[in-house]
């Protein structure tokens, strides 16, 4: 913009574009805005990364707000999930592990069963 803001961030993933909005662009006509304007978030941006732990330090350091510390999740990857400035969700993630289709519905049922007696 002319006064040094920036519109929108576009990330490209293979073929695909995602774009982010800065709050200057939601207006009656484009009903945008971060999930701290909206009250809540519809979708939780993942990227997988080669070193989470780094990767998630780095993203802390840089204003993001963890939701966690990284963790081995169930399913066989490393994630960390953190908040951006905007209330933007994202888990950085690298995988661990390949967990066979009956090991991984062992270890969900595991998983949600302690999270269902807690």
């Amino acid at each position: 913009m002319p006064n040094g803001m920036t519109l929108y961030a576009q990330l490209r993933v293979g073929t695909s574009f995602i774009l982010l909005s800065d709050e200057i662009m939601s207006h009656e006509g484009m009903p945008t805005g971060s999930p701290l304007k909206l009250g809540g978030t519809s979708a939780i941006l993942e990227i997988y990364v080669d070193d989470v732990d780094s990767a998630f330090d780095r993203a802390i350091s840089a204003g993001g707000k963890p939701m966690g510390k990284v963790a081995d999740a169930f399913y066989g990857d490393r994630i960390g999930m953190f908040t951006d400035p905007f209330g933007h969700i994202w888990t950085l993630a690298t995988p661990k592990e390949v967990v066979t289709p009956e090991e991984l519905s062992r270890r969900m049922h595991e998983q949600f069963s302690e999270m269902q007696s807690a």
